[in-house]
């Protein structure tokens, strides 16, 4: 998958695979609270979380009333702000299959950064995923059945942080490649020239890996820089 910023008009994705492509496509459902009253709590909580008087109560009452149904209704449209996006995928033929391309306009960024975290927020609760990743935690989850959603959630993680650093700055300046934060494909490879690309570079001799930016080399099955 490619990831790049075209100035002026948002942030094109191409290249994307059957795989990748449903991880967006599964963002709708992901961010849906409804079958998780803890989810909901999570998306929608009251302005007194523990009501202690019939102020308290008051205030979550108006909340509820007057500030939550907007809450929902921008949270809907922004859900919906995606999927009209994943519509007007284009796709083409490749070696390795069918790939796709999209653009997140300008315009839908913010959506689309709201959207991905509320996937993330629900996903955490629904999935029981840790507040804290301490080693013992993650060796846990690893272990478990949730480690799955965890990589999805993770994902959208990573999407989040192109959005912002591409599409949420300044959009006058010329058009660059996105460099992803988190790797979670070990065959990315990441090129200064054509931006974030998954598949590797012919003639790879499968030789050390140049340092990154801490002066640490990865590790070997790790991502390659090029």
């Amino acid at each position: 998958m490619k990831i790049k910023r075209v100035a002026g008009q948002g942030v094109q994705f191409s290249n994307v695979s059957q795989d990748q492509l449903h991880l967006f496509e599964q963002i709708p459902l992901h961010a849906d609270p409804t079958a998780s009253p803890e989810a909901e709590a999570r998306l929608f909580p009251g302005v007194v979380r523990r009501p202690e008087s019939g102020e308290h109560e008051q205030l979550n009452n108006d909340w509820e009333e007057y500030v939550e149904p907007e809450l929902r209704s921008r949270f809907s449209g922004d859900v919906d702000c995606v999927t009209a996006t994943l519509k007007k995928a284009r796709v083409s033929s490749s070696p390795d299959g069918p790939v796709f391309e999209f653009t997140i306009l300008q315009a839908d960024a913010d959506a689309w950064y709201s959207a991905l975290n509320q996937a993330r927020l629900v996903m955490h609760v629904r999935y029981h995923f840790p507040d804290e990743e301490t080693p013992e935690e993650m060796l846990a989850l690893l272990e478990s059945e949730n480690v799955k959603p965890w990589i999805t959630s993770r994902f959208y993680m990573q999407m989040q942080s192109i959005l912002l650093d591409l599409a949420m700055n300044d959009w006058q300046q010329a058009d660059e490649p996105a460099q992803p934060e988190l790797n979670l494909f070990p065959e990315e490879v990441w090129d200064e020239e054509d931006g974030w690309d998954e598949d590797e570079e012919e003639g790879d001799d499968g030789g050390d890996d140049e340092p990154g930016e801490d002066g640490e080399k990865p590790a070997g099955d790790g991502p390659k820089w090029v």
